[in-house]
């Protein structure tokens, strides 16, 4: 480039605008996976074990706190989502394993109603394990989540899973759908760090 010419300066005002984009965004970026690492394992706060939660299928209410002592795999889903179905697909093949745990999948769309959950999960065959329970979020629950897991939590195309141990401790497993044996190498390992 000549120095001084039209273009040049342009290059340069956008150059320069990009670096500054970049070390403002950047540090902000980095202070947000560092706090969710640190949220990665964490004990529920009691909005999460005492939030009621009703069963679509069987109408009957719930907490989380109601299944202590027993491992949770909790999934946020959506109805639309392709990716959570293969998730669920997963968590039904574990299902006929003998892990002894407790499945709960929360509806996190706030466009979604029970309604849909009703249709979605006969239709895909999810309606009859004794230990397999879904529900609508509420709002409180899903801020809750994401409060302490941040926002991945809320975005289904992730296959949000989160395992609460027995103790009621929880942490977040990794972004996409999990296999079936890696859930189970995930509820056998537990939530020590």
């Amino acid at each position: 480039m000549i120095a001084g010419s039209g273009a040049s300066k342009h290059m340069v005002t956008r150059v320069g605008i990009l670096c500054l984009l970049a070390a403002t965004l950047l540090p902000i970026a980095a202070s947000a996976q560092r706090g969710s690492a640190q949220a990665a394992t964490t004990t529920p706060p009691a909005v999460w074990l005492q939030t009621e939660l009703t069963d679509v299928n069987s109408g009957e209410t719930f907490t989380l706190a109601d299944f202590a002592g027993t491992p949770i795999l909790l999934e946020s889903f959506a109805v639309w989502c392709p990716v959570c179905l293969s998730q669920q697909l997963q968590i039904e093949g574990l299902h006929s394993t003998p892990i002894s745990f407790v499945s709960v999948s929360v509806d996190t769309d706030p466009h979604e109603s029970a309604a849909e959950v009703v249709c979605h999960t006969p239709h895909h065959g999810f309606a009859d394990y004794d230990h397999w329970h879904y529900a609508v979020a509420p709002v409180a629950l899903t801020r809750a989540l994401v409060s302490a897991f941040g926002p991945v939590v809320a975005s289904a195309p992730s296959a949000p899973v989160i395992l609460i141990c027995a103790d009621q401790s929880a942490r977040l497993l990794r972004s996409g759908v999990k296999r079936v044996a890696e859930l189970e190498q995930e509820l056998q390992r537990g939530c020590a760090a």
